[in-house]
Parts: structure tokens; C-alpha cells; sequence
């Protein structure tokens, strides 16, 4: 019998588990919670959660191109720079990354991403570690999470990572007080009209170390750390 992860096929997921959105922030993907298996999974907006306000009519144009298109199909790239990335790794940088992220596919709602769905002891889904930060009362606990965040982020720029979003980074809090941080969206594709980081390593350290000074300061500004 296969992994709940290796079934490929997502319809039957879909006909067996109740699903949650959980996250819609971006006008061209949706996040779903897979029931309570520990599980989520990531799809270009389904026609029937379609948000005439949130969704533009030539953004659903492209979506309806690119939603069978394994080429053109933005998770499914994603999931090709996740695997080529993978396995250049270290096994330091791969534990701050999400242990399943695999291609799947769906009759009606095209290509996929099914990814690991990481909960805190209470149940919730971990968060930006910004946000954790400024949820907990506790300076150790909050220096603890920084200095996490600010020790990754010197190590993915050492390495050239293709990862542009600091906030990407999510807290994981486990029992006795410890923390993890982990990488729970990867975008590897610069938001930049010439996307020079994309194809010179020197350039995409420089630009990541920037933006992780820039938003640490931030942090450390607002929560006096």
C-alpha cells in the first residue's frame, strides 16, 4: 500500500480527506490543509473558490494556461528547483527544509505541490518567526528564534541560495521550550525586472545578505533585540 505522500493521483486525496484553506494570500495559489494528515497542499486557484476581486480576469487567463502545463506550471517548477536544490545540500541546510515536497496532480485543478504541514504542540500551524517573535513574552525565547533565523540566513547566502523572502522563514516550537526554523515556502524566482541573481551567485549573496540585514534590523528595532 502506498505513503499517504506518494499518491500521486490528488483526485483520490480530494475524495477522501476534508481540505482547509489555510492560506490565500497570492492571486494565483491557494493553500489546503489535508485533514489531520499532517499534510498540505498547494494549487493554482480552483475555479470554485474563484474571488472575483481577489483573482483578475487576466490573471485567470494565465492560470487556466498554466494549470496543465507541466512546463509553464509554477508549482511544478517549483518542485523541480526544490529537488535540483535538495541535492546539493548539506544535511544541515536540508533539516530547515520541508521533508516532502512532491508534484501532484489533480483532474480538474492541474499540477500541485504536496507539501509536509508542520503544527505546534496546540495544534496551530507554525508562522513567520517574525510573528512568533512577537507572539512570545519571553526575551529568550524571542533572541532564541532571531538568532536561529539570522544563523540560516548567513548559511543559505553562503551557499548561493536561490531563496529571496527572509519572512519565508517559519517557527517551530516543540516541547521543552525548543525551536526549529523552518523554510516553508521556496521561491526560487526573482520578483526583479532583470533578474541578474538568478544566474550569478556572487550577485544573489550580495542581494540576500541585503535584504537579511535590512529585515533583521527591522526585527531587532521593533521587539528591542
Amino acid at each position: 500500500m502506498k505513503a499517504f505522500h506518494e499518491c500521486k493521483d490528488f483526485s483520490e486525496v480530494r475524495a477522501k480527506y476534508p481540505l482547509e484553506k489555510v492560506g490565500w494570500g497570492g492571486t494565483r495559489r491557494i493553500c489546503l490543509k489535508i485533514g489531520e494528515t499532517g499534510y498540505c497542499v498547494k494549487f493554482y486557484w480552483p475555479r470554485e473558490y474563484y474571488d472575483s476581486e481577489r483573482i483578475p480576469a487576466k490573471i485567470r487567463k494565465e492560470i487556466e494556461r498554466n494549470r496543465f502545463d507541466i512546463v509553464r506550471n509554477s508549482s511544478a517548477q517549483e518542485v523541480r528547483r526544490y529537488e535540483s536544490f535538495w541535492v546539493k545540500q548539506s544535511p544541515l541546510i536540508r533539516s530547515h527544509l520541508l521533508p516532502v515536497v512532491e508534484l501532484v496532480h489533480d483532474a480538474e485543478w492541474g499540477y500541485g505541490i504536496l507539501e509536509t504541514y508542520f503544527t505546534n504542540p496546540d495544534g496551530m500551524a507554525i508562522i513567520p518567526y517574525e510573528f512568533e517573535i512577537k507572539r512570545q513574552t519571553s526575551k529568550e525565547t524571542q533572541r532564541e528564534i532571531l538568532r536561529q533565523a539570522e544563523e540560516l540566513l548567513e548559511v543559505l547566502a553562503r551557499v548561493s541560495a536561490p531563496f529571496y523572502e527572509p519572512g519565508n522563514f517559519h517557527t517551530w516550537l516543540l516541547p521543552g521550550g525548543r525551536v526549529e526554523t523552518k523554510i516553508v515556502d521556496f521561491e526560487p524566482t526573482p520578483k526583479t525586472a532583470i533578474p541578474i541573481e538568478k544566474y550569478c551567485a556572487f550577485w544573489r549573496r550580495l542581494k540576500l545578505r541585503r535584504k537579511a540585514r535590512r529585515y533583521l534590523k527591522h526585527i531587532r528595532e521593533t521587539y528591542g533585540l
